[in-house]
């Protein structure tokens, strides 16, 4: 799903009517001092970090490497949260349309006229897509297991807290950033902040994923994309462009508002991104079984290798396993020096090594290539059954017999409560039972307190 994005309309595609609505006023840029000429000026909508509701981040620049002189209107906002007021339930590629509609609704109440085909049409010069994936770890145990390993693989990474909530891992590239972090967290603070988006009164679906945070009977992992420049948005969207003619004409046209709703291509691209993050950061695997089990099995596999040269490999191989690449660099380095032992270790990653996936990595690799929207009902059903899985492990049934002791009444009392609809209760047959909790919730129910004035 599209999550964030950022446009530029030129002055031939936009009005704008209200320039007291701006910071400095707008028609600065059109009616500007001479004492002003050298310098740039940027005025910024003043809707932009309202509480009432959601507004993009709208502000105006001169654009002055050529001539003529022209003005431009950048826009940047975050999809999800302009038409849903939250970024937790996926947006399908249909909603462009809508999209378009309402962000001319919206800059038109900003003070800025234009049109919805102008914002389709208008070139993206920032995009973020992600994808919320309910898995069955807690999300902190999977990030810190991608920290570890990528210590391992030596990779350049920053561990930080997102600016919105949660605990996140960036992963920094030229000129783009994945990210994953928990989904949980960033809602939870979400909620306790003052500059939130969501209103419970505008959404009813605002309420489901309320109760959801409470009950923390799921985990979800987020996982975002951030290509922040024109170059890195054509990279992913034309991956493979062999003719130079063709290179061109895109480098021309550039990418699309519209373009950039395409489903199917954001799956191709996040699939993609994993299939990458995976082959550099898991070369290896994290054994789980005795040592002598994986030197037997490294050797059977690797029956076409010559018993010497093998023998040499395999104790190299199952110290990249365990201590990583860069260690194991160093350590090799001060017997055989350099150059032998980057040989040592790139015909150690070459041998057929039994590579067990973390069960996380599994659920991930499935979510990707399913490619389901998160929505509210599938959310309610999840909720259910976690709740219903926690209490089969976690929770204890009582008896009617047992309740009956209990409360000092005969067992005919508690069959009462039952069919009267006070007391929860689970029918197996003949045979009622009640969770433990559910008993204490009903007996603190009947809790009577004395009336004011009356006797004691």
């Amino acid at each position: 799903m599209i999550d964030t994005i950022a446009f530029d309309l030129w002055s031939d595609c936009f009005q704008i009517v209200r320039p007291d609505l701006f910071i400095p006023k707008a028609n600065i840029l059109w009616e500007k001092p001479e004492d002003l000429w050298e310098r740039h000026i940027f005025p910024q909508s003043i809707f932009n970090g309202k509480q009432d509701k959601y507004y993009p981040r709208v502000s105006l620049y001169e654009y002055t490497q050529r001539a003529p002189r022209r003005i431009c209107l950048k826009v940047e906002c975050s999809v999800s949260k302009l038409l849903k007021g939250e970024n937790f339930f996926s947006i399908r590629s249909e909603v462009k349309e809508k999209f378009a509609s309402v962000m001319e609704e919206t800059l038109r109440v900003m003070g800025v006229e234009t049109t919805a085909e102008n914002i389709l049409l208008a070139p993206a010069n920032k995009l973020h897509i992600a994808y919320n994936m309910p898995v069955s770890v807690s999300v902190r145990i999977i990030l810190d297991d991608f920290y570890r390993t990528l210590q391992r693989a030596n990779m350049d990474i920053q561990k930080t807290d997102y600016r919105n909530g949660g605990e996140i891992l960036h992963f920094h590239y030229d000129s783009y950033e994945l990210a994953f972090y928990d989904k949980v967290a960033d809602m939870e603070r979400l909620q306790h902040c003052p500059k939130r988006a969501v209103c419970c009164d505008k959404y009813p679906e605002i309420p489901v994923y309320q109760q959801y945070l409470k009950d923390r009977q799921l985990n979800i992992l987020r996982m975002e994309l951030r290509m922040n420049t024109k170059e890195a948005i054509r990279k992913f969207w034309y991956p493979c462009v062999e003719n130079e003619e063709t290179l061109k004409e895109i480098r021309i046209q550039k990418l699309s508002v519209g373009d950039c709703f395409n489903e199917q291509t954001i799956r191709n691209i996040l699939v993609g991104e994993w299939e990458k993050l995976e082959q550099n950061v898991y070369r290896l695997p994290i054994f789980r079984r005795s040592i002598t089990n994986l030197y037997e099995d490294i050797v059977r596999r690797n029956a076409d290798v010559t018993d010497k040269k093998l023998y040499g490999l395999v104790p190299v191989a199952m110290m990249l396993a365990s201590e990583g690449v860069v260690a194991v660099r160093q350590t090799l380095q001060k017997q055989y020096g350099k150059e032998k032992s980057k040989r040592m270790i790139k015909n150690a990653l070459a041998l057929k090594i039994p590579r067990y996936k973390p069960n996380y990595l599994v659920e991930i690799d499935k979510a990707l290539k399913k490619f389901a929207p998160l929505t509210p009902e599938i959310l309610t059903k999840k909720i259910k059954k976690s709740i219903i899985k926690l209490n089969m492990d976690n929770a204890k049934f009582l008896t009617v017999e047992e309740m009956a002791s209990i409360l000092k009444v005969v067992p005919m009392t508690v069959y009462r409560y039952l069919k009267a609809g006070k007391l929860q209760a689970y029918k197996f047959g003949k045979e009622y039972r009640v969770y433990e909790s559910d008993f204490k919730d009903f007996v603190a129910s009947c809790k009577v307190g004395v009336k004011k004035g009356g006797r004691k």
